[in-house]
């Protein structure tokens, strides 16, 4: 093989090369690569206070978001409430234990998620649309970062590049 070919091979593996890392960086998560199958289909557990450390503090709206069944990741509740202004914490109730999880993370504007996925978006990109449509008012910061569950904890598989949402209030 001559060299002005070697040449233009290399150049044009190293473009290839290039190309599939630019785009495996905006790959975003989506809801259908992380199913759940079995819904629990039975009476939600109580929420068992005794086995979740500062749970007592939120028993209202737990027992609450509990009574309502599962609406995450087959045999999950995910409960939320106001932290604030612009501001929501969030509790995870395993509906067959009553065993309570809260997130490490507080969320802006909107928490995504769905039954039969164990995807989780911290203010999607499209609600902060929504509700801001302006664009972000002054001071107001806000990121889509995306968590699988992962037996008993949020694991942040998006953004990879060092992003955080702002951690729990509690």
């Amino acid at each position: 093989m001559n060299e002005r070919v070697s040449n233009l091979l290399r150049t044009g593996l190293g473009f290839l090369v290039l190309q599939v890392a630019a785009s495996a960086q905006h790959w975003k998560p989506e809801f259908r690569n992380y199913p759940v199958a079995n819904n629990y289909r039975g009476t939600p557990a109580r929420v068992n206070f005794g086995i979740s450390p500062g749970a007592r503090s939120y028993r209202t709206r737990l027992r609450e978001g509990a009574s309502k069944g599962p609406n995450f990741a087959a045999h999950y509740t995910i409960v939320t409430w106001g932290c604030g202004s612009d501001c929501y914490d969030i509790a995870v109730i395993d509906a067959r234990t009553g065993r309570v999880w809260f997130g490490p993370f507080t969320g802006a504007v909107e928490l995504a998620f769905r039954r039969n996925s164990r995807l989780v978006v911290v203010d999607p990109k499209s609600e902060v649309e929504k509700r801001f449509p302006n664009g972000l008012p002054a001071g107001f910061d806000t990121r889509e970062i995306f968590f699988v569950w992962r037996g008993n904890k949020f694991v942040q598989v998006y953004p990879t590049d060092g992003t955080k949402p702002l951690p729990a209030i509690r």
